[in-house]
């Protein structure tokens, strides 16, 4: 092939318009090549997707799993089975892998891969509440997130690494002893991609933040699952996607 980064960065960008720049330049820069995935004809990419390494913690300790995402097939190959049969090729592997779907009617052409609903998850709006905290609020680093979520956490649930979080969130707060809550900038909204803990002051650290509306995401055991996956239990928990 020709140029590979070159013609990867072109499909994924193409499929998927709305990526921020940031974000597929951060992907491209750890994980390109090594745990990029493709079917090539002559010196075109026709379909692919990033297999990135992913732990996930269980009772037994932590396992390897790997996350897909930028899953993308040039119009031209559509139809072949080339997306589901590089999924199909990365559960073979051996690794539990899940990922999550763009749209709800995606859950459909999944299953036919082998990947099954988990996570079942909660979604909340609401408008910024301009209101006391009981403390002041906690940024945290990457670091510091990922050992504060565990405390609110039972196993299984999925664990990125430092640098994945870094891509997926433009940052994180703490109330000690109330919650802990990974944001994303949209506009004048706040999305807490994932909240833990006590959701009541969610309104209030969303005013904190600046934004006049927010959206949280939350585990819930009678929720609608937020990804698919494969060699996981389907209550495992996973909000942490690049989209």
């Amino acid at each position: 092939m020709k140029d590979l980064y070159t013609e990867s960065r072109h499909l994924l960008e193409t499929a998927l318009p709305q990526l921020q720049p940031t974000l597929v330049e951060g992907l491209f820069a750890r994980y390109f090549p090594r745990h990029l995935r493709v079917v090539g004809d002559g010196g075109r990419v026709a379909s692919m997707l990033f297999s990135i390494p992913y732990a996930v913690q269980t009772e037994r300790g932590t396992i390897p799993a790997r996350y897909l995402f930028g899953i993308a097939t040039d119009p031209a190959y559509r139809g072949q089975g080339l997306a589901k049969g590089l999924i199909e090729d990365e559960v073979k592997r051996g690794f539990p892998v899940f990922l999550h779907p763009r749209t709800p009617s995606l859950f459909a052409f999944y299953e036919k891969a082998g990947l099954l609903p988990l996570s079942p998850v909660v979604t909340e709006v609401g408008r910024a509440e301009a209101a006391s905290l009981p403390t002041l609020p906690q940024a945290l680093t990457a670091e510091r997130y990922l050992a504060c979520r565990r405390r609110y956490l039972t196993e299984p649930f999925v664990a990125p690494d430092e640098a994945f979080l870094s891509l997926c969130s433009d940052g994180a707060l703490a109330l000690p002893d109330e919650c802990v809550a990974l944001y994303r900038r949209e506009g004048d909204k706040i999305l807490f991609t994932e909240w833990l803990g006590n959701v009541d002051f969610a309104p209030r650290l969303a005013a904190y933040l600046g934004a006049e509306r927010f959206e949280l995401r939350r585990y819930a055991a009678k929720g609608t699952p937020f990804g698919v996956g494969t060699g996981l239990p389907a209550d495992t928990a996973f909000l942490l996607s690049l989209m």
